[in-house]
């Protein structure tokens, strides 16, 4: 779970902490959202591609159709596996 108190959010304390977590947990990540938070949508679109610079995919649960996106911090930061 992952939530920014509304008085926090954009001053990009929630960015900062996803970056943070995705240092710091180093592997594959697979990140979803409820379909309907089209907020939390944006913003982890907006996280994910500023950390990954671009490069991560996206799919959706077939049953809830709520997207994930997936990427590995391992390529990223240059990391071999």
């Amino acid at each position: 779970e992952f939530f920014v108190m509304q008085k926090y959010r954009r001053s990009g304390v929630g960015t900062w902490a996803a970056h943070r977590l995705f240092d710091m947990f180093q592997g594959d990540w697979k990140v979803s959202q409820i379909r309907a938070n089209t907020p939390a949508r944006n913003f982890w679109h907006r996280v994910i591609g500023s950390y990954t610079h671009g490069e991560f995919k996206e799919r959706f649960n077939p049953k809830q159709g709520n997207p994930s996106q997936y990427f590995s911090t391992l390529s990223i930061n240059g990391i071999k596996k």
